[in-house]
């Protein structure tokens, strides 16, 4: 069932399989990765549906069968091929042409399309972000009032505030000279580092991503003040 489609038979298969790699699973013995695929009611028949979703991501092989098993009436359609998710690949970007093609008759697009596209879709009615800002596209008027804009707030919080913690480090042990220094043969002192131990830092805006750093800098000794918005 590569499409994984509702299984309308009436019949409840012992293994369900979207690929020939979990087919030699299940033929090696390694059936707990694919749980069985158990008959809908007829009424909930999907097969024909006319629901469409584009994802313009990059998706392996695991976030598209997720994302279609989470929705099994709606057909998926990918923007990007799917070795486009190796870090090692350049994948050619689509023009605005194209994406206004793809968007049109979609009603979800998961990622960010051109304004312009997505105002060609009537269609549309829910546009997942792959940012925690939600700009241009929560604007007033620059889209129907019927689509939902969802942000990916908490998604990116530790991987930034590691970021940033690593970056403030490198400043303060002034890393990034002593690396320049390995790189000529050079043995120099640039003298007196700061640690975070005892320090005064200031985090202005703490959202997901401000308090984790904050979380993170008060755990190394750092007192640490947030300013929000209230």
């Amino acid at each position: 069932n590569p499409h994984l489609k509702p299984n309308t038979q009436g019949v409840c298969p012992d293994f369900t399989a979207s690929s020939y790699e979990q087919i030699i699973c299940i033929l090696r013995g390694d059936t707990g990765r694919k749980p069985p695929h158990p008959p809908v009611p007829a009424a909930a028949n999907h097969e024909h549906t006319t629901r469409r979703a584009l994802v313009l991501l990059p998706a392996g092989s695991s976030l598209r069968e997720r994302l279609r098993e989470s929705a099994p009436d709606f057909e998926f359609i990918f923007a990007t091929p799917e070795e486009a998710a190796h870090p090692d690949c350049i994948c050619p970007q689509r023009s605005e042409e194209e994406l206004s093609e793809l968007c049109r008759g979609c009603e979800v697009v998961i990622g960010a399309a051109p304004l312009d596209a997505l105002q060609s879709s009537s269609e549309l009615r829910f546009l997942q972000l792959t940012t925690a800002g939600t700009e241009p596209y929560a604007v007033p008027g620059s889209l129907d009032d019927r689509i939902t804009i969802a942000n990916a707030t908490g998604a990116y919080g530790t991987a930034v505030a590691e970021h940033m913690l690593a970056s403030l480090l490198m400043l303060w042990k002034k890393l990034h000279l002593y690396r320049d220094n390995m790189k000529n043969a050079q043995w120099l002192d640039h003298g007196e580092v700061r640690s975070p131990l005892g320090s005064k830092i200031l985090v202005v805006g703490c959202g997901d991503i401000g308090s984790r750093f904050a979380g993170m800098a008060h755990a190394l000794g750092a007192h640490v003040i947030g300013v929000r918005r209230t």
